[in-house]
């Protein structure tokens, strides 16, 4: 009988780290991705088009589609608001759309109290979709909500074998964060907190720094059940892959300079009134053109950036991938982002925002792979040193490999590849031991 790998995809940035990893074990296992954001536009994702495009016995189902349909009353719920959320448009804040944002809004309200309610039957899940229990892997990032509690703990007691991957801005963003993403805080005096490691079979880590950091927070017996594999997402060979299958970033712009600014998550304490200010005061300069790449995270914010908007500052929704932007830009600004590791890799200059933000971030520590603003004196003193001469560069290679060790352990897809193969060929022996000893 074939294994299977069930993939619980919480976000699309997930997407991004997973794919890889399918697409080198997919000719081996029945993959199944269950799908578990309710207000993503899945079917626009590139990931997705490029391995249903590939790949006609990938299964991809939502889970909510699954989760709800034991009651027709919120089965219903949640089809008028999943085509409501798709109205309204949220990636744009299109204005002739906005009056479905308060029947999205109740209708989210009502199906977020169910799911607190309601206990989710997992098994009855995976029996729908024809998965056998027996010789499967569940693998899942962090979810941070009870749906993956629930979840989690449903796959425990069915004695099946779970992989957590680590998330790429928990490895590469303020250590606080990362320990903070490994359990839920109790909302009870008298309940435990959860707590990820208590129900994953083994994690993932994409680097050493990340490795030695949750490595040191655990306990003794834990440790030989966190992995340490090289990253597949941010080698040169996936990214040239990943261009590919898309389509080149373009805009009608004149060709000045060229800024991408990643924007960050608010959860990550962004200072967005300042944010906008030094967006705002970017797009006065002459001789620049902005393209603004939203997180999914943060709409509000976003939907505020709108009032910038002119013929040199254009905000992009997430159907442009950040790698195309990254290829179009002559520089990127970023405050506190994991994808800082692919503009490292494509050698792009990257302006850090540290006064954006209270985090630090790994990278700060490597002077040379970044230009380190503190004011907006600073941003635009840099932004003058690029007007002046767009292939300034500053890179100390031997900073830069150190670099790329430190956080990818190697750039050699197919080795790394190899090494996923490896580890789930070895998980997969191990669980049919396992059925062999019941």
């Amino acid at each position: 009988m074939q294994k299977e790998i069930v993939f619980i995809v919480r976000e699309y940035n997930h997407l991004d780290q997973i794919t890889p990893i399918i697409d080198t074990l997919i000719t081996s296992y029945k993959i199944t991705i269950l799908l578990s954001d309710r207000e993503y536009d899945y079917e626009r994702d590139m990931n997705l088009q490029y391995l249903k495009n590939k790949y006609t016995t990938l299964k991809i189902v939502h889970l909510y589609t699954l989760y709800f349909q034991e009651t027709i009353f919120l089965k219903y719920i949640y089809t008028l608001y999943s085509q409501l959320v798709s109205k309204r448009d949220w990636e744009t804040h299109s204005l002739k759309k906005q009056i479905f944002r308060v029947p999205a809004y109740l209708l989210n309200k009502i199906l977020n109290n169910f799911i607190d309610k309601y206990i989710i039957n997992f098994k009855t899940i995976l029996l729908s979709l024809e998965i056998d229990t027996k010789n499967c892997l569940i693998v899942t990032d962090f979810g941070g909500d009870k749906l993956y509690e629930q979840i989690l703990k449903q796959v425990k007691d069915l004695k099946i074998i779970t992989i957590g991957i680590v998330h790429g801005l928990n490895v590469h963003t303020n250590k606080i964060l990362i320990t903070n993403q490994l359990s839920f805080p109790k909302e009870e005096p008298n309940k435990k907190n959860f707590n990820y490691l208590d129900y994953l079979s083994y994690m993932i880590t994409y680097c050493k720094e990340g490795y030695n950091h949750i490595s040191s927070q655990i306990q003794e017996e834990k440790k030989s059940f966190l992995l340490k594999l090289p990253t597949l997402r941010y080698t040169k060979y996936w990214v040239n892959k990943k261009l590919e299958n898309e389509a080149k970033f373009t805009t009608n712009m004149d060709y000045k300079l060229k800024i991408v600014y990643m924007v960050t998550s608010e959860n990550y304490n962004m200072w967005t009134e300042e944010e906008f200010r030094t967006l705002k005061m970017l797009s006065m300069v002459d001789g620049i053109n902005i393209v603004i790449k939203p997180h999914p995270r943060t709409l509000g914010t976003v939907a505020k950036m709108r009032s910038l908007e002119s013929e040199n500052f254009k905000i992009v929704d997430n159907s442009i991938s950040s790698s195309s932007l990254i290829i179009w830009s002559d520089i990127v600004m970023i405050s506190s982002s994991s994808i800082l590791i692919e503009c490292v890799t494509q050698r792009k200059p990257i302006i850090y925002m540290k006064y954006l933000h209270c985090n630090s971030i790994n990278i700060e520590k490597y002077k040379s792979l970044i230009y380190e603003v503190n004011t907006r004196d600073d941003l635009l003193n840099t932004v003058q040193l690029f007007l002046k001469d767009r292939n300034y560069s500053k890179i100390d290679n031997k900073e830069y490999n150190t670099y790329l060790y430190d956080y990818i352990l190697n750039n050699d897809y197919v080795e790394n590849s190899a090494k996923y193969s490896t580890l789930f060929k070895n998980i997969f022996k191990k669980l049919d031991n396992n059925n062999a000893s019941c």
